[in-house]
């Protein structure tokens, strides 16, 4: 079946006068027919379209005010989703004020005890053609947890991977030849379905569908044909004549669930999945698949012949790479990771084999389907823990090396919350991207050296080097960038030529890689550089520690020598 935005198009499109279908299109059958498709098949219901021929608005109404539904009274709306919120005067013997409810005055007494889920709001003030725009019922969004994304035109929230779910949606109708004016908004059905139960209300869609074929419409005659129709779900009026035509009515909507059915919580009746991996069963001291399943395992202080909640299962070090690439999504720390409103991992480390490595129980709290995704990259173990993880989780001792990786994101985090004048963070997301390679791959390497480069060499700010510069020093030549401006800026202020040379040495190998290894078509000298690099520091991620501890070794010397009383008066004269 065509999607609703495609169904909803072809309500607008009208046949030629004289055309088999004209006379069809009149009776508005494939509207109606759409409007009870609609509500009886489709996964998203309208809750507002508005475009030519066409008018749906749709609002939820208490189940009592409904039971029976008064035909005569429904059919009596007169309003549009543009109602809102008011102020009443009143200016009798006594002036009162009081606030009026967006639906007073919509004509029917049973729609005016509603709850509109949706707002038209117009507002001269943007600078957007149309200057209208659409809001949907805090209540409805806040129950639902949804937050409108404009760069998605839709209400969203997070499912339980992680991801970006579209709940509501505003979709255009046509070409936009109307100034914008021809949209829809529909929202997921079940969405709405457990809203309207758990506010004992009915949906009531009203709808108007008018055609006219003005080329020849003089007016509406008294002969035209008329009929009414009530089935106590679809209720409405038609007439037409040879040039125009009309249906409006409403339809009354029941949720497909009950509030009943609302009662226990998402997935209770669901019992939670696992899967095995292979483990280091340390208790039994043997290797074999063992069930994450907490029922699956023991504790230490649980007599049982079970492996321990503790038995650590290894994987690939690919297994971290999605987590890499995707820094909106997912938070990859030194020993967790996390996904947006979703899981947590709460510790895994790497061993001295480089396999990755952390514990069933951790694994046993993740999504099932993340399960699968960390056994896809799971092996039996080549080495032990290692001997970080030995000491903070099994000896309790936090006495461990220092990560010189963090040292230096907690130093450009400083420098960043200080405004140092001389360096900023180009992006926020690049401190989120900053990690070690954990692979053998070239290009993951090569995609580090760029993220550091991109963050320490390219923050440097060069103008503020060159004014600094040219108050030290009575001639700077213009053809100076931004490294050559802070080693002269150093030497100024009373460093030795070759030790400002030495500080700024580690940039320049950061700046020279990223050239030569991550650039598209490297030179002939990039293979050797790369073998010369792993014949000295054996693996990408020794060399890439090296590469950030000599760079938090410069920037921390760097950051004491331009922030001398002078530097400070300088900046205040900026």
């Amino acid at each position: 079946m065509p999607s609703i935005a495609k169904r909803l198009e072809s309500l607008a499109m009208r046949p030629a006068i004289g055309d088999p279908s004209f006379q069809h299109w009149l009776t508005h059958q494939k509207q109606l027919e759409f409007i009870k498709a609609n509500s009886e098949s489709d996964d998203e219901l309208v809750l507002y379209a508005g475009f030519q021929n066409t008018f749906v608005y749709s609002v939820l109404v208490p189940v009592q005010c409904l039971e029976p539904p008064d035909a005569e009274d429904l059919l009596k709306w007169n309003g549009n989703a543009f109602g809102s919120w008011g102020v009443l005067h009143g200016y009798g013997p006594e002036r009162t004020l009081e606030i009026t409810p967006p639906l007073s005055g919509f004509g029917s007494r049973t729609i005016e005890t509603g709850e509109p889920i949706l707002f038209l709001r117009d507002y001269d003030g943007l600078r957007t053609n149309p200057s209208t725009y659409v809001e949907l019922s805090q209540k409805f969004t806040h129950v639902s947890g949804l937050h409108f994304l404009r760069e998605r035109s839709a209400w969203c929230r997070l499912d339980p991977n992680g991801d970006i779910v579209e709940k509501a949606r505003i979709i255009q109708i046509g070409d936009g030849e109307n100034g914008g004016f021809d949209r829809a908004v529909i929202v997921e059905r079940r969405l709405l379905d457990e809203y309207a139960a758990m506010t004992d209300s009915l949906v009531v869609q009203m709808f108007d569908f008018t055609t006219v074929a003005l080329e020849s419409f003089s007016g509406w005659a008294d002969s035209r044909t008329k009929s009414f129709h009530d089935d106590g779900a679809l209720i409405y009026r038609r007439g037409s004549q040879p040039n125009a035509g009309f249906a409006r009515g409403v339809q009354i909507v029941r949720p497909r669930l009950s509030k009943a059915g609302l009662s226990n919580p998402p997935d209770a009746s669901e019992p939670k999945k696992y899967i095995s991996f292979i483990a280091w069963d340390w208790k039994n001291k043997l290797v074999k698949d063992v069930s994450c399943a907490p029922d699956a395992l023991a504790n230490y202080f649980t007599t049982s012949e079970k492996p321990f909640e503790t038995s650590p299962a290894f994987f690939r070090p690919e297994v971290l790479l999605k987590y890499k690439a995707d820094t909106e999504k997912y938070t990859l720390a030194t020993r967790s990771i996390s996904c947006r409103g979703a899981w947590h991992l709460q510790s895994y480390d790497i061993n001295a084999a480089g396999q990755v490595h952390t514990y069933l129980v951790y694994l046993g709290r993740l999504p099932y389907e993340e399960q699968h995704y960390w056994r896809s990259f799971n092996e039996a173990p080549k080495g032990g823990l290692s001997q970080r993880a030995v000491k903070t989780d099994f000896e309790g001792s936090w006495e461990v090396e220092s990560d010189v990786l963090e040292e230096l994101k907690t130093l450009l985090h400083d420098l960043q919350r200080r405004a140092v004048p001389w360096w900023h963070l180009r992006a926020e997301e690049l401190l989120r991207k900053l990690a070690y390679p954990v692979t053998t791959s070239k290009d993951e390497w090569a995609e580090a050296i760029s993220v550091l480069d991109q963050v320490v060499v390219e923050g440097l700010e060069e103008k503020w080097l060159r004014r600094k510069l040219s108050a030290l020093s009575p001639s700077v030549d213009d053809r100076l960038r931004a490294l050559k401006l802070l080693e002269n800026c150093l030497t100024a202020l009373g460093f030795e030529p070759d030790h400002a040379r030495a500080l700024l040495g580690p940039f320049h190998d950061v700046h020279n890689l990223r050239s030569t290894q991550k650039s598209h078509a490297p030179g002939k000298t990039a293979p050797e550089e790369r073998e010369g690099l792993l014949e000295k520091h054996k693996t990408f991620r020794a060399h890439f520690e090296y590469l950030c501890q000599s760079c938090l070794e410069s920037l921390t010397i760097i950051d004491r020598a331009l922030a001398e009383p002078e530097s400070r008066r300088l900046r205040t004269q900026d």
